[in-house]
Formats: C-alpha cells, sequence, structure tokens
C-alpha cells in the first residue's frame, strides 16, 4: 500500500480567532472562485486537514525571491460577510521585509523556523521501504528557503571520493546542489540563513578530511561567512549593514569530545516515539529557556529544538514488515502529518515567547514558519526580552 495522497501536500488551516462566535466558518477557495472547504468550527482556536492538495498553485519564476501568493486563500466569514481573508503564501524574504520591525532583535531573540535533516530530501513519495525511513522532507534546499526556512541541519559525508548529504550511512543528495542553492538564495535574497553541519557519519574519519571540508565552506561561501555569532551577538540590523549573512555551525565529535566551531548552536534532541513524548519534551525544552530568560546568556546563545518523533530500529523493523504486508503506518512522512499541525499548535499557543530555532520534518505538513513570523513580530513589539 503506497502512502496516501490525502497526506501529500495537503492544506491545513489554523485559526486563531480573538472573536469567534458560534456559526462562524472558514471556507478555502481559489481566486477562480472556486470553492473547495467548508468548516464551521466549534472553538476559538484549532486546526482542521483540508485533504486538498495545492495543485493549482501558481508562483512565477521570475520573482520566487519575493513573496508571492499561490492562488489559494482562506476566508473567515460570518454571516457570509468575509472579517478577515489570508493567502497561502511563500516567505522568500520574510526577515527582510519585516526589517523596521525586528531590526534591533538578535538571532536569540528571534523565533527561527528550521528543518531537521535538511539535505534528506526527495520531490517523490517514499518509492521503497528504505526512503519510507531516510526521506524527512519533500523539497529541495532552494524550496525550503523559499517557504521560509532560515535554518538547515546538513550531514555532510564522503562517498566515492565526493561530498554528500546522509541521513544516517545513506547518501541523499550531492552536497554540491545543497551549497549552490544556498548560495543562489543569499546572492538574490537579503535573508540571513543558520546552517548546522552535523555527525559527518561516512568518511570524515581524519583531521584531513575535516580541514579539507572547511576550506571548501570558506572558499564557496566567501563574502557571506560570518564571524562566530556568541563573540559579539549582533542586531540584525547590524547583520544586514555588513552583508555577512551566513552562520555556520560546524560540530565534530572525537575522542569523547564535542568540538563546535564557528558559530554554537545547542541541539536540544528528545528522540521521542511518540505525540506524548513530543509534547513533554517540547515543554521541558521551551520551560527550561523561560526559566532562564533573565540569564544575559539568552541573549547570545543558539538553541535548537528538534521537533519530530524518531524512529529506533526495532520500529522501523515492525512497521517495515507490516507495510510489506499492506498495514505499515509509521514512515516519517506519515509521522509528520499527525505531528505537524500538533508542533504548530502547541508553539502557537503555548511556546510562542520562548521558541528560537524550532526543526521540523516535512515542513509542509506544519505551519511553523507563518507561527515564527507572527511571534517574531509579537515579540518587537512587546519588547520580551526586557
Amino acid at each position: 500500500m503506497n502512502d496516501s495522497h490525502q497526506i501529500r501536500g495537503q492544506i491545513v488551516i489554523y485559526w486563531f480567532l480573538e472573536d469567534f462566535k458560534l456559526g462562524d466558518h472558514l471556507v478555502l477557495y481559489h481566486d477562480t472562485a472556486d470553492l473547495f472547504f467548508s468548516y464551521f468550527p466549534k472553538n476559538s482556536s484549532g486546526f482542521v486537514k483540508t485533504g486538498m492538495t495545492p495543485v493549482d498553485a501558481r508562483y512565477s519564476i521570475n520573482s520566487k525571491y519575493i513573496d508571492q501568493c499561490t492562488g489559494y486563500y482562506v476566508a473567515w466569514l460570518r454571516n457570509y460577510e468575509i472579517l478577515l481573508s489570508t493567502c497561502l503564501s511563500s516567505h522568500s524574504n520574510w526577515m527582510h521585509d519585516n526589517r523596521k520591525i525586528i531590526d534591533n532583535m538578535t538571532l536569540a531573540q528571534l523565533f527561527i523556523p528550521g528543518t531537521h535533516n535538511s539535505g534528506s530530501y526527495n520531490y517523490e513519495l517514499p518509492p521503497t521501504i528504505l526512503n519510507r525511513y531516510t526521506v524527512t522532507q519533500e523539497n529541495s534546499i532552494m524550496d525550503q528557503l523559499l517557504t521560509g526556512i532560515r535554518y538547515l541541519d546538513i550531514r555532510p559525508c564522503i562517498v566515492d571520493n565526493k561530498y554528500w548529504v546522509c541521513h544516517g550511512t545513506f547518501a541523499m543528495q550531492p552536497l554540491e546542489a545543497v551549497i549552490t542553492d544556498m548560495r543562489d538564495f543569499l546572492n538574490n535574497t537579503m535573508e540571513i540563513v543558520i546552517v548546522n553541519f552535523k555527525e559527518f557519519p561516512r568518511g570524515f574519519e581524519t583531521f584531513t578530511n575535516h580541514s579539507n571540508f572547511l576550506s571548501c565552506l570558506v572558499r564557496e561561501f566567501k563574502g557571506y561567512f560570518v564571524i562566530p555569532y556568541e563573540a559579539h551577538p549582533k542586531t540584525l540590523g547590524e547583520i544586514w549593514k555588513s552583508n555577512m549573512r551566513l552562520f555556520i555551525s560546524y560540530i565534530t565529535e572525537s575522542e569523547g569530545k564535542t568540538d563546535r566551531l564557528w558559530t554554537s548552536v545547542m541541539q536540544q534532541w528528545g528522540n521521542v516515539k511518540n505525540v506524548i513524548e513530543l509534547d513533554s519534551f517540547i515543554d521541558r525544552s521551551e520551560i527550561i529557556s523561560e526559566l532562564k530568560s533573565d540569564n544575559k546568556s539568552r541573549t547570545k546563545d543558539l538553541r535548537a529544538v528538534m521537533a519530530e518523533i524518531t524512529l529506533d530500529s526495532s520500529m522501523i523493523i515492525v512497521d517495515a514488515a507490516l507495510y510489506y504486508f499492506g498495514r505499515g503506518r509509521k514512515s516519517l512522512r506519515e509521522l509528520a502529518v499527525q505531528t505537524g499541525p500538533l508542533v504548530t499548535m502547541w508553539y502557537k499557543q503555548k511556546h510562542f515567547k520562548t521558541a528560537n530555532i524550532v526543526a521540523v520534518d516535512f515542513i509542509d505538513t506544519t505551519g511553523i514558519i507563518e507561527v515564527a513570523i507572527w511571534s517574531n513580530i509579537y515579540r518587537a513589539k512587546c519588547d520580551v526580552s526586557n
């Protein structure tokens, strides 16, 4: 049994309506006047999976580096009068577009949307058992950045003397494609990007391997490469003035010691197996951050919560066997469809003041980018850092 088309690129509606009244309803429509979906909520906030895929989404390739409306709209109606409407959009330049509002904030004070195992992407639904448990994203690095992602989690490896991105020991994408997408995005926008290189699961056995790779990174990103962030936590305005907009974290482990080069990003990894554990892990991570809110370290340290469920080897073996007989239900894609809307709601309702970097699988299953943008505007206006 293949993954259901109902979970591929599905449009999910989130609502947070302060003036909500029973009888209000939400509609999803296209600007061709086609009505696709209607829903009558029972509460002032929540989400609903529409089952609709954005097959008629329209983008201008010549304008891809600016925010674009896809043609899909959601409207909040009362007695058939539109009270509010919003468009399903890209967020190619959301940081710079909001620079007058967030100019004085630092990266540690921002809510930054990210992807987990960013280079483990595949444009198609997982066609093999292996891909069910290794593919974590459906979009290329360029598409992730255009969507609004500003934190990338990259696992470099060396296969047949070439640089790749791996998930575990499995080669997923040529690193050249990832670097090209990052460089093209930086060349065509004023956005700030954080990249975490870590694990190095194949081919990085020697110091020379790392030295050569580090030289490659410096060469490829010349002109955008930033001095260590924590050495001087600049405001976004200061970063834009320098145009040094790429922050790289490089984490290696040898002889039981962890070394972080350049910018340090602390990854908070829950290694959770279900939704209840994920909720508890995120709560703990954000509560600890809130308790440290008066500590000066919070103004400079970058912190990434990896907000996804992890399958261990025994879970994969069992699910793969079930999948063979048409009953497997735990591909990474299916888990993301289950957890993505919940993670979005948790951060919108509980953790919008404390989140720093939040990395997810299959970004299209969440609304975390929109929540992050809203949260940053809220923080800047309310000056929650004081």
